[in-house]
């Protein structure tokens, strides 16, 4: 998947329904902006590998750009007998990485480090740790000085790349210190000159997924902290939607379509 022009604004995907990308009706609209990328998680590439459907799925969004994936932390054979073998047999070439991490794992900033050598050897231009403070006790001092998460700000610089995972519903209940913590990683991550991504998905939100979505993005707009991208996926396996279509408001398409259309990233305002 190595046409289209680039990094886009709208990433879509995720683990659940991706045989629905091959079904032209529905990611039509996708294709007609020129602002949506794939998105590639890594459970849901498996699983596309598995069932057969994942040449025919990275033939349908050819021409969407590189794309940008999530995956684990891993060592440094997997992208020999992974990604060479499976992805980009297949087709995908992404050039973006989100990179899931146990930051309670003895040595992850050195395992980190040395898979970002690694991908950076197949045409991948950054890696990003996935961080946002989903836990109750977890600090929410402000990022950019908090020692608590000096070395996952070490892994941001060294791989280029900063990524949150805030599901909307989320990130309005957990209130103002959390909401403050994520403006602040996106401003950091500016002042750096990163590559950042915000994550979000309808887990528990499907029936106020598009409304939640809207002013999720309105707040990172109001706070001066726009990502250089929004990735937009289902990562919930009791999600019954899919990927829905332009027609279904709540549905990952629909809200992707309106994210290509209204919100702003960095560097473009």
């Amino acid at each position: 998947m190595s046409s289209g022009d680039g990094d886009k604004p709208v990433y879509i995907g995720g683990v659940v329904d991706l045989k629905s990308f091959t079904k032209h009706e529905k990611i039509a609209g996708l294709l007609k902006s020129g602002k949506v990328g794939f998105y590639m998680q890594e459970s849901g590439i498996f699983g596309a590998s598995l069932n057969g459907s994942l040449e025919s799925i990275a033939k349908a969004m050819a021409g969407t750009g590189p794309g940008e994936a999530e995956i684990g932390l891993k060592a440094p054979d997997w992208f020999t007998e992974h990604w060479d073998a499976t992805w980009v047999k297949a087709g995908l070439s992404p050039t973006r990485i989100n990179v899931i991490i146990d930051f309670m794992a003895d040595d992850w900033l050195k395992d980190f480090k040395t898979m970002v050598d690694i991908a950076k050897t197949r045409g991948v231009t950054s890696l990003a740790p996935i961080f946002s403070p989903n836990g109750d006790d977890m600090s929410l001092d402000d990022f950019a000085t908090n020692p608590a998460y000096a070395e996952i700000a070490e892994a941001a610089l060294y791989g280029g790349a900063l990524t949150l995972d805030p599901p909307p519903n989320y990130f309005f209940y957990r209130g103002e210190a959390y909401q403050e913590f994520s403006y602040g990683q996106l401003r950091w991550a500016r002042e750096n000159n990163l590559r950042s991504t915000v994550i979000m998905s309808p887990h528990g939100d499907n029936p106020d997924f598009r409304e939640h979505a809207i002013d999720f993005v309105g707040a990172f707009e109001k706070h001066d902290a726009l990502p250089s991208s929004w990735a937009i996926e289902i990562y919930d396996s009791d999600n019954k939607v899919g990927i829905g279509s332009a027609r279904e408001p709540n549905s990952i398409v629909s809200v992707a379509l309106w994210l290509a259309e209204n919100a702003p990233v960095a560097g473009s305002e």
